[in-house]
């Protein structure tokens, strides 16, 4: 779904909503990491085990940042990140993408299997480095002249300048994180995962533990950003030149430029879905903001902070799954696609209602022990922020392939901007009505109802033979 750059700020890795990858218009060449479709409980495992332990760091590291900042100041933090990712929303062409296709295709003629590569990584990086900077410009630009819209609090020049850093810091490692994962580095990715979640939560709280306000968050926010970006990078550069012998530091070969330049059709309905995933995840805490005052968004980023951290679990999962479905479809199997597809869908069922089940009963001695009371009203917010994930887990999951296979892009963004207007709607309509924070979450839930209804419908008359169970009619 969306690039994960996370609500949060504990963590700097790619989506969780966002494993929208195209490798589906060009077949890969072969397999994109060793592991087979039957030999999948193990990487599973791992990256499940180690997205869980990063979500559970991750999620003390919220819970300590919202009780010493309180309801007010956590919501200014969440109006500065949504900005922010709004306006890097709109800065995204979503070239890893398009990095995917043209990594796995053959070279263009004269050019070496492992030049190609390195290529490819070099126009993608260098594309990201130049994007993150405008991105973090824009960014505290869009801060300096919008905030008080969302706000009343006086902001900080430095709150800003921290906020645009980190988030910037966290989209430049977007391309290097999707390549790792098509080369079969699970659990690479899972070890780094922990570790930048770690590292980033340390220092936060590490700092806001001496300084208890949002000066302290954003200082701790920033250098444990640049820490975990200078070593990714260091280690990333250190596997594709010693390991995989990838030639990055020679001069980039023209062809593969003009590879990149004939995709733009593809490019244009990526980013527009880009814009999608924008009004949905990162705008929607503006709107909120827009709406009510900072208590009432800091219960909302809070809700979102806490729910966020389920998605590590569809993370684990498409890593290792979605090339399955991905080479189903390429081979014509639809009788694997569908067996894959309900076993995941009832996977999902279950992983959510024992989640649900658990908030309701836990979350109120969650509320008065780790939140000291704080944040009246985040009990439903966190209940129905939690529902989406079935239908993502249990469904976009193998959806998002087939739209892909059979170039249903086009239609499955309209499906897309057409949730964000339900989204909108409903929450606008039943805060006005009932003035309870419950509304936007629900308004939340609308968006996903829109676009997987809409996606499965669409599907059920054009490919029917992909749909699993209920959805499939059998002839």
């Amino acid at each position: 779904m969306k690039k994960r750059y996370t609500i949060n700020s504990f963590h700097l890795s790619h989506p969780p909503m966002s494993e929208e990858i195209g490798i589906a218009a060009t077949p890969p060449q072969g397999r994109a990491h060793p592991h087979q479709a039957g030999r999948r409980s193990s990487p599973v495992f791992f990256l499940t085990a180690a997205n869980v332990l990063s979500a559970v760091i991750g999620l003390v590291a919220s819970v300590m940042t919202a009780r010493w900042l309180g309801e007010a100041s956590y919501g200014v933090m969440g109006v500065i990140w949504g900005v922010n990712a709004t306006v890097l929303s709109f800065v995204d062409p979503r070239l890893t993408d398009l990095m995917v296709k043209r990594y796995y295709q053959p070279p263009p003629p004269g050019v070496e299997l492992l030049r190609h590569r390195a290529n490819v990584l070099q126009v993608t990086f260098i594309s990201y480095f130049g994007l993150a900077v405008c991105a973090f410009l824009l960014g505290a630009i869009a801060n300096l002249g919008l905030i008080g819209l969302f706000t009343a609090q006086p902001v900080k020049l430095s709150w800003i300048a921290a906020g645009a850093f980190t988030l910037s810091s966290s989209y430049l490692l977007n391309p290097l994180t999707q390549m790792h994962r098509l080369q079969g580095r699970f659990y690479f990715l899972g070890l780094t995962n922990l570790a930048t979640t770690l590292v980033l939560s340390g220092t936060v709280l590490g700092w806001l533990y001496f300084n208890r306000s949002l000066d302290g968050f954003y200082t701790g926010s920033a250098v444990g950003a640049f820490t975990t970006t200078a070593l990714f990078l260091t280690v990333s550069a250190y596997l594709w030149t010693a390991r995989d012998r990838l030639p990055l530091f020679q001069r980039l070969h023209g062809p593969t430029l003009t590879q990149f330049k004939r995709n733009y059709k593809f490019l244009f309905w990526s980013n527009t879905l880009g814009y999608v995933k924008m009004g949905h995840r990162a705008a929607d805490i503006l709107f909120v903001g827009l709406l009510t005052n900072d208590q009432l968004t800091g219960v909302y980023k809070l809700a979102r902070s806490l729910t966020d951290k389920l998605y590590y679990l569809f993370d684990a999962t498409n890593q290792v799954y979605q090339p399955d479905f991905m080479q189903y479809l390429a081979a014509g199997q639809p009788t694997e696609y569908r067996r894959l597809a309900r076993r995941l869908l009832s996977w999902a069922g279950l992983a959510t209602g024992a989640i649900v089940a658990v908030e309701l009963a836990g979350y109120p001695l969650f509320q008065h022990w780790l939140l000291a009371g704080k944040f009246a009203g985040s009990q439903a917010a966190v209940v129905i922020l939690t529902l989406p994930l079935f239908l993502v887990l249990g469904g976009y999951l193998w959806i998002w392939p087939i739209i892909l296979h059979h170039n249903l892009l086009r239609s499955f963004t309209v499906l897309g901007l057409s949730g964000v207007v339900a989204q909108y709607a409903v929450g606008w309509f039943l805060f006005t009505a009932t003035g309870l924070p419950a509304a936007f979450p629900i308004g939340y839930l609308t968006y996903y109802l829109v676009l997987i209804g809409g996606a499965l419908l669409q599907i059920k008359k054009l490919h029917p033979r992909w749909l699993p169970g209920t959805f499939y009619a059998h002839p």
